[in-house]
């Protein structure tokens, strides 16, 4: 049977909800005692009910059974009270006896009512007719079959039969009911919405209703009309467990876990059983990261939610979390069986598949995905997997191919690290395989810093690379203790291998074990010292460590060895400006010029410390250098103008730009920038020439546009500029709105802005301007409104990634921690490779105290392990903790030596060390922090600390 989200089973008639419209009165004469006590008892039964006391009538009722077994009313009327107390099964045994003894259409659809709670539907079919002796009666056995073939899957006839009673009574309430229910069911929602709209117009206090109203209103995202449903179905039956978990779900689906999780509470200390309650319970858990609270609460409800489809995808979730693999592949099978549309669950069983070593189902799951979905990459990364572990190389080459040419650069980069160990190039004949710094930059989920070749290795596609590419998919999918029994493997017959080794050291060091980890890179390094990775990995060690000097020293022996190393050199100095020193790095990269005199990288690299430095004036020499260098080098020369522009050099950027455009003489680009310096360097005429020129050569040109309305708007011409953008509106009507609101804005008209944007959203429903909308309503102060209308974007495009992030990051501006956590495990869940979004979840998971925020840390810094900020989340999380302060200690020393100028990072150090017992050097971190009136974030804290410290 399959499960409906809008399918509750409901009994629907007049004759169960009047339960005093009986049978005629009780004829007393010619009677037995044993019968008078029973009528004596049965009508008891009915003044108890007139009071109001449903169960001391059911007291009266058995009693006056015991006393007269043939009794037909009584039993009759026990029947139906048992049926609205909902206990089916003692309804059906009641009134099968009663129907037995004395058939009528009334029992009988008491009987068939029965059957339909116990959702014993081929019983009901065989038990109602559709004859009836009035129209009324004939209406409800037609709606309890129609209701039996609904349950059976059979929607056609179920479907038939609603209409047959709509065709004598169109007002009817139970048919339209059924038919809104029938709609939804398979999807379709407006006609859902305009059936249940009849049956609530005929029958406003119809309960049921309500509850189905909030529930397509929810699934329309229209949550005010949703609570607005619940609140009347409230109002009708107050306290009802139904309304009660209506809205319990309705406030998890909006975010609001706390208010969900006190409303399911509220049920659990009522009704501590209450099977869906405790379903409730059980997600909330797994959202909140509970996974073994969540499996406890789950393990006493699976069997009696075996047939609800979100039940099998919920339970396979909180196995996969608490590693019960088998169970979970068991789950999610049928989960997938039932909903083979959702894509994301059948990711996780074949993930589950490959926890489990079997791949091939893996493959079988993940090759019908993509080939629905060809753009879904965490199918197509997890499909070269299965390929992988099945032996099927040249189709794992394929995938990553695939992925390799992606627009995402986490999974791309990864993609073509296995692909140049594979032996292949992209596709691409006489394309270089992958070298060191590229393949550096592809670091999987769990292999921090670890590389797969040395630079310069062209590794073929034996089984060396082959076994390579399997240890770095164990990594990806966190199988450490596979990943190493394949290094291992790896080991016996390659022994003197520094790339079998160094990933052995960042298996080490993604399990936490540095001091094997260092044992495994230096022995890399004895067998090839210019293995630069594994030299990146013995530096983050001593950063750990807390060893900056030894960083340093390796680097400087290597250019004393080789002065000309002009990827060490950068490296040294990239780390002398971390340390705060860029004078030393300067001189490092000013000395280098001499010795690489074609070197385009040294000197830009000490054009940026210059112009970071704020001495632009020393950097104009260097720039104008290259220039002379690579004087056809479009990237240079543009380089060389700006550094110009940066310099307030306006009129020496105009003659760069002119050899630009000599060398690129069709691009707009080049003209756009010598437009630009023709305008610093006062030559406004001709600057607003070349631009009005270009947007008559390419009238959808956004930035002449844009130029153009720099130049009115720096003329005081604040409507010209506001014509210029508007006409581009025939071009480009996104990019037309979008300057005009940026025209009002600068002219302080941000209301207009707003109201631009608002309309122009109305006529293009697209990312770009739903996220300026929501920015010109932020700062205008519409915040909330701002909020409400992303998130209804949002809702409706689930993939637009940008505006969800925008979307997550001002709910953490507003405090709304919850609801921004929900958003940010969205975006994980579809890119688990955003480092950025796993780490800002895992500090959302921490400040709400759930339990699973150290693992999406641990993810984040495992993917993007040079990272000092990240490192810092993870760092500090780990403090808080006595049995993972050391670990966290480590971390953020690594982090305070790589952002010496983080304030935040550098009080979390102090506290770290303070924690630890080494005071002193927690003071002289703080007294260097706060010597300056620098504000960062955690300052009010840090002078707390250093008063401590000092008291």
């Amino acid at each position: 049977m399959r499960e409906r989200r809008l399918f509750r089973p409901l009994l629907i008639g007049s004759a169960l909800t009047a339960l005093l419209a009986l049978t005629a009165p009780f004829d007393a004469s010619a009677v037995t005692v044993d019968q008078e006590r029973s009528a004596s008892y049965y009508q008891d039964a009915l003044q108890q009910l007139e009071d109001g006391d449903a169960a001391a009538a059911i007291i009266q009722l058995r009693n006056a059974l015991q006393q007269d077994p043939g009794n037909v009313e009584a039993r009759q009327l026990l029947g139906r009270l048992y049926l609205s107390a909902g206990d089916g099964p003692s309804a059906e045994k009641e009134l099968g006896r009663a129907l037995e003894a004395q058939p009528s259409d009334e029992t009988e659809i008491l009987l068939g009512n029965a059957l339909l709670m116990q959702q014993k539907y081929e019983e009901v079919l065989s038990t109602v007719s559709r004859e009836a002796s009035t129209p009324e009666q004939r209406q409800e056995k037609l709606l309890i079959l129609g209701n039996a073939h609904f349950g059976l899957d059979e929607v056609e006839e179920a479907e038939a039969i609603y209409r047959e009673i709509l065709s004598s009574a169109p007002a009817s309430v139970g048919a339209n009911f059924a038919l809104a229910r029938l709609k939804g069911a398979v999807g379709d929602l407006d006609a859902a919405s305009d059936y249940l709209s009849t049956a609530l117009e005929t029958d406003p206090e119809f309960f049921e209703g309500w509850l189905l109203k909030a529930e397509i209103a929810l699934r329309h995202q229209q949550y005010d009309a949703a609570f607005e449903a619940l609140d009347k179905a409230d109002r009708i039956r107050p306290g009802n467990t139904g309304a009660m978990l209506a809205r319990a779900q309705a406030l998890l689906q909006t975010g609001k876990v706390d208010e969900g999780e006190e409303q399911v509470k509220a049920i659990l200390e009522r009704q501590p059983n209450q099977t869906f309650a405790k379903y409730l319970q059980a997600g909330i858990y797994f959202a909140r990261g509970d996974y073994e609270e969540a499996d406890r609460v789950f393990f006493t409800i699976q069997d009696e939610l075996r047939n609800f489809t979100p039940a099998l995808l919920l339970g396979g979730l909180i196995k996969f979390g608490t590693e019960q693999y088998a169970q979970a592949e068991q789950f999610l099978s049928r989960y997938v069986a039932a909903q083979p549309q959702n894509v994301a669950a059948k990711r996780v069983l074949a993930l589950v598949n490959l926890r489990l070593g079997n791949p091939h189902a893996t493959v079988r799951i993940l090759e019908s995905v993509v080939a629905a979905n060809p753009d879904d990459l965490a199918a197509m990364q997890l499909l070269a997997s299965g390929y992988m572990r099945t032996e099927n190389y040249d189709q794992a080459a394929e995938a990553f191919e695939k992925v390799a040419r992606s627009d995402n650069p986490a999974f791309a980069q990864q993609a073509r690290t296995s692909l140049a160990l594979l032996g292949t190039s992209l596709g691409i004949s006489g394309a270089p395989v992958a070298d060191a710094e590229e393949q550096a930059a592809a670091q999987p989920s769990g292999e921090p810093g670890a590389e797969p070749a040395p630079a310069g290795t062209l590794m073929p596609a034996d089984e060396l690379s082959r076994g390579i590419v399997l240890v770095l998919d164990y990594l990806k999918t966190r199988d450490f203790e596979a990943a190493l029994d394949e290094v291992e493997s790896l080991k016996s017959t390659h022994p003197d291998n520094p790339v079998v080794l160094n990933i052995e050291g960042g298996i080490h060091l993604a399990r936490g074990d540095e001091e094997s980890a260092r044992e495994s890179f230096e022995k890399a390094l004895e067998l090839n010292p210019d293995f630069i990775s594994a030299l990146n990995n013995l530096d983050r060690l001593d950063l750990r460590a807390g060893n900056p000097e030894a960083v340093e020293g390796r680097m400087r022996d290597r250019l004393e060895r080789d002065p000309t190393d002009e990827q060490m050199l950068l490296r040294l100095a990239q780390f002398l400006t971390s340390q705060e020193r860029p004078d030393e790095a300067q001189a490092l990269l000013d000395s280098a010029r001499g010795s690489m005199p074609e070197s385009i990288a040294v000197r830009e690299a000490l054009v940026v410390s210059y112009l970071t430095e704020g001495t632009p004036e020393r950097a104009v020499p260097i720039a104008k250098e290259m220039a002379d260098i690579a004087p056809e080098n479009p990237a240079v020369l543009t380089f060389a103008g700006r550094t110009l522009l940066q310099a307030e050099m306006p009129a020496e950027a105009v003659g760069m730009f002119e050899r630009l455009r000599v060398v690129q003489p069709d691009s707009p680009a080049a003209q756009l920038l010598l437009a630009d310096a023709l305008f610093a360097a006062e030559r406004k005429d001709e600057a607003r020439a070349m631009l009005v020129d270009l947007r008559e050569r390419n009238p959808e040109n956004v930035p002449a546009a844009a130029g153009l309305i720099n130049f009115a708007l720096s003329d005081d011409q604040a409507e010209e500029a506001l014509r210029i953008a508007t006409d581009l509106a025939a071009q480009d009507a996104v990019a037309s709105a979008q300057l005009q609101a940026d025209v009002l804005r600068r002219t302080g008209r941000a209301d207009k802005a707003v109201a631009v944007l608002s309309d122009a959203f109305q006529e293009n429903p697209v990312s770009p301007l739903a996220l300026d909308l929501f920015l010109a309503q932020r700062s205008v102060g519409q915040v909330e409104e701002g909020i409400k209308g992303l998130t209804a974007w949002v809702e409706a495009h689930p993939d637009d990634r940008p505006a969800r992030l925008a979307l997550a990051s001002a709910l953490i501006e507003t405090g709304d921690y919850e609801t921004a956590s929900a958003q940010y495990e969205t975006l994980v869940t579809s890119d688990p490779n955003d480092a950025a979004a796993l780490n800002n979840l895992a500090w959302l998971k921490n400040e709400l105290g759930e339990p699973n925020a150290l693992d999406y840390a641990r993810r984040a810094h495992d993917l993007a392990p040079e990272s000092p900020e990240i490192a810092d989340t993870l760092g500090w999380m780990l403090v808080q903790s006595e049995d993972t302060a050391e670990e966290g200690l480590a971390l953020l020393r690594e982090a305070a030596t790589a952002a010496p100028a983080n304030a935040d990072i550098q009080y979390h150090l102090a506290y770290a060390l303070r924690a630890s017992g080494d005071q002193d050097e927690a003071q002289a971190i703080l007294e260097k922090l706060l010597a300056t009136d620098q504000p960062f974030t955690e300052r009010d804290a840090a002078q707390s600390l250093l008063t401590e410290l000092r008291g």
